[in-house]
């Protein structure tokens, strides 16, 4: 059996449709929940994993560790988590998108201009035990850094670990009792050219998106007078 953690993964989706281009924006969301998502699946069938992430400990330390993770199972999502009674949660957030460079692409003829955007992705571990959102931020860590060639391959460009650190809950969100750990990572990725659309019709010019025209919220319709 091999020892690497990211044998398991396979990268959602079947690839380009048609004339589609193949080098598309892949949500970089997805490729982290299936990594996390197959590290957990990984961890149970080779515990070596567990003798690498806590090398530093003695024995009884990694069987106590293990067994308290095993004890509380966590869940991965999309999202930040305000339900206590599912916690430990791994939330996945996008924190921020920007452009890193502009191209012209050809690829359908269409010189459309697309771009090179990193996105920076929030990776946060809750807990109601302080000592559990230590273990789950480093076993995070652990999981992240096994599958960055596969992330490679998953046409994420450049992953690569930002920062770290602990969050003070929000009280107007979460309880005092809650214990957050936060890891952000980048990815680069190309925009794909997308399929141009024929103009707006004047139809769908309407200013005032709250009032209702003809039964419509915001759409006028009929005749031009």
């Amino acid at each position: 059996m091999s020892d690497r953690l990211d044998d398991g993964a396979v990268f959602p989706g079947d690839g380009a449709i048609g004339d589609a281009p193949t080098d598309s924006y892949a949500f970089a969301e997805r490729i982290v929940y299936a990594a996390l998502e197959n590290a957990r699946r990984q961890f149970e069938i080779e515990p070596k994993h567990w003798d690498w992430l806590l090398c530093f400990v003695d024995a009884v330390e990694r069987e106590n560790v293990r067994g308290f993770m095993a004890a509380r199972p966590f869940t991965i999502r999309y999202g930040y988590q305000r339900d206590t009674n599912a916690w430990p949660v791994i939330g996945l957030t996008l924190a921020a998108e920007k452009a890193e460079e502009e191209f012209l692409d050809m690829a359908l003829d269409l010189g459309v201009k697309g771009e090179v955007r990193r996105q920076m992705i929030d990776i946060i571990a809750y807990s109601d035990n302080p000592n559990l959102t230590l273990y789950l931020y480093h076993w995070i860590n652990y999981a992240m850094i096994a599958h960055i060639e596969w992330m490679q391959r998953s046409i994420l460009i450049d992953p690569r670990f930002e920062s770290g650190g602990e969050i003070a809950p929000d009280p107007r969100l979460l309880p005092e009792t809650c214990y957050l750990r936060r890891m952000q990572w980048s990815f680069g990725g190309i925009v794909s050219v997308a399929l141009p659309m024929p103009a707006p019709s004047r139809d769908l010019y309407a200013a005032n998106t709250t009032a209702l025209v003809n039964g419509h919220v915001g759409r006028v319709t009929g005749e031009r007078t």
